[in-house]
C-alpha cells in the first residue's frame, strides 16, 4: 500500500529450500516420575461456544475496484453453568464430580445420583444419628432436596469410585422409614379430609392442581367404608386417592410439600387451542427415534365404584361415544365429578401417539421443564405439542442437559 491507496497484492516469484538431514539413535533411556492423579472437583465451569462476529468492511467498502476480502476477527459468548451439593442444614459442601436427577408421570418423587469426587466425602453423607441425611442441590438457580438412601463403590482399571444414590425427602412417609399402618374410615369425607387425615403429624402439608382444587375440598364425597387399606404407609393412601380420579402424586423440589395434579391438565385433542407452558426449538436441540404406539380410538368408558359408589358412562364430548374402553372400576369413586374425572383421563390414553425424547441445555432459555407442562415445539416438519412425561437431569463436566420425554397425540 502506498500513499493510503489500496493495490492487488502481487505473488512473489522467488523460492527458498531447506535441507534435511537424517536423524542419529541414541541408546540413552529416559524415565519420567509420575504421580497418582488428583481428582478434579467441579463446583463451577464454562463452556464457550463460537459465535462468529459480523464482517468488517476494508476501508472505501466493497467494489470491483477494491477486491479486498473482509477481515473476519473471531468470537464466543460463555455459556456460565453453577453447580453446587451442600449437606442439611448445616449446608456443608459435598464436593462431587457429577449429578442425575430424573422423574416420571408414574412417580411420586425424584430419584438422584451423586458421584463424589473422592472417598473422604462419604462421612459427609454417613448418618449420625440414625436418621438419613439432607442434601440441597443447585444447577443453574434450579433447587432440589434429596435424603440420602445408600451408597455404592465401583472398581474399574484400578480407579475407585463412590457414587451416593436418593430420593426426594418424601421418602421418608414410606417404608423402612414410616411404619405401615391399617385403617378404614368410617364417616362421610371429602376427599381433602382423607388427605388431611393421612398427613396428620408428620409435617407434611399438600396443595392440588388448580383444575381440581374443589373436587378435592368439596364435592368429591367417600363414602364410609370405601377408604380403607391394610399395613400401608401416608404415601399408599395418597396415591391411592389421587390414582381414583386418575390424577398423579408428586413431591415439591424443595420443602415438604406434596401436589395432587391431574395426569392430563388438558385434553389433548385441545391442546392446539391451550397455552402452552413451554417452547422448544427443534433446530437447536437433539432428539432420540420415536417409539409410537397406537391405541384404538376409544370416545366411550364406564367408570364405576367397588363395594359402594356409582356406575357413570364418560363420553368424550363432540363424538358418538361408539368406541367403548374397558370398564374402570375403583373403589373410591362415589360421586359424578369423580367419575367423570377419571374417565377424562382415561379417554386422553386414546388414539395414535408416541413418545418423543428431547435434549436441551438446562439455562435460563429453556428453563426447567416439569411433568405435566404442555410444550409447543418448532420442527422443521411442522409445529406440534406435546405433554411432558419425563425429565433426566445430567449434570457433568461443563454440560448440565436435561432429557425431556414428550408424549404426542396424532
Amino acid at each position: 500500500m502506498a500513499g493510503g491507496e489500496w493495490k492487488i497484492a502481487t505473488p512473489l516469484s522467488g523460492q527458498s529450500r531447506a535441507e534435511f538431514r537424517f536423524s542419529t539413535a541414541t541408546a540413552r533411556m529416559w524415565i519420567s516420575p509420575w504421580e497418582r492423579a488428583t481428582p478434579v472437583v467441579w463446583r463451577r465451569f464454562r463452556r464457550i461456544i463460537y459465535r462468529p462476529p459480523p464482517p468488517v468492511d476494508p476501508p472505501g467498502g466493497f467494489s470491483p475496484d477494491n477486491p479486498i476480502q473482509p477481515i473476519i476477527t473471531p468470537g464466543a459468548y460463555i455459556v456460565l453453568n453453577e453447580f453446587s451439593v451442600v449437606r442439611l442444614p448445616d449446608r456443608a459442601p459435598v464436593e462431587c464430580t457429577s449429578v442425575r436427577i430424573s422423574t416420571d408421570r408414574a412417580s411420586w418423587c425424584r430419584s438422584f445420583s451423586i458421584s463424589l469426587s473422592g472417598a473422604e466425602e462419604i462421612a459427609k453423607i454417613t448418618p449420625v444419628t440414625g436418621d438419613p441425611v439432607a442434601v440441597e442441590i443447585t444447577l443453574n438457580g434450579y433447587v432440589w432436596t434429596a435424603t440420602i438412601e445408600g451408597v455404592t463403590e465401583s472398581r474399574q482399571f484400578g480407579e475407585v469410585g463412590f457414587t451416593v444414590d436418593g430420593r426426594s425427602r418424601s421418602c421418608v412417609l414410606q417404608a423402612p422409614y414410616f411404619p405401615p399402618r391399617s385403617y378404614t374410615e368410617m364417616q362421610v369425607r371429602t376427599a381433602a379430609n382423607l388427605i388431611d387425615h393421612e398427613l396428620e403429624f408428620t409435617g407434611w402439608t399438600w396443595s392440588a392442581h388448580a383444575s381440581i382444587q374443589q373436587l378435592l375440598a368439596i364435592d368429591w364425597l367417600i363414602q364410609p367404608g370405601a377408604h380403607t387399606y391394610a399395613n400401608s404407609t401416608p404415601i399408599d393412601a395418597l396415591s391411592q386417592i389421587a390414582e381414583g380420579i386418575g390424577a398423579r402424586l408428586s413431591t415439591d423440589r424443595v420443602g415438604s410439600a406434596l401436589r395432587f395434579a391431574p395426569k392430563y391438565p388438558s385434553n389433548f385433542w385441545a391442546w392446539n387451542a391451550e397455552v402452552p407452558g413451554k417452547s422448544l426449538v427443534m433446530d437447536n436441540m437433539k432428539s432420540a427415534p420415536s417409539r409410537y404406539s397406537a391405541n384404538p380410538d376409544y370416545n366411550r368408558v364406564i367408570v364405576s365404584g367397588q363395594q359402594q359408589g356409582i356406575i357413570k358412562p364418560v363420553r368424550r364430548m363432540g363424538s358418538a361415544g361408539d368406541v367403548a374402553m374397558p370398564m374402570v372400576v375403583h373403589p373410591l369413586i362415589s360421586c359424578d365429578a369423580a367419575a367423570i374425572e377419571r374417565g377424562r383421563n382415561e379417554l386422553n390414553t386414546a388414539g395414535k401417539q408416541a413418545l418423543v425424547e428431547i435434549e436441551a441445555v438446562l439455562d435460563g432459555n429453556v428453563g426447567l421443564l416439569e411433568i405435566g407442562d404442555l410444550v409447543a415445539v418448532a420442527d422443521v416438519a411442522g409445529a406440534w405439542r406435546g405433554l411432558c412425561v419425563g425429565v433426566e437431569i445430567d449434570a457433568t463436566f461443563g454440560e448440565c442437559i436435561q432429557r425431556i420425554e414428550l408424549e404426542r397425540h396424532y
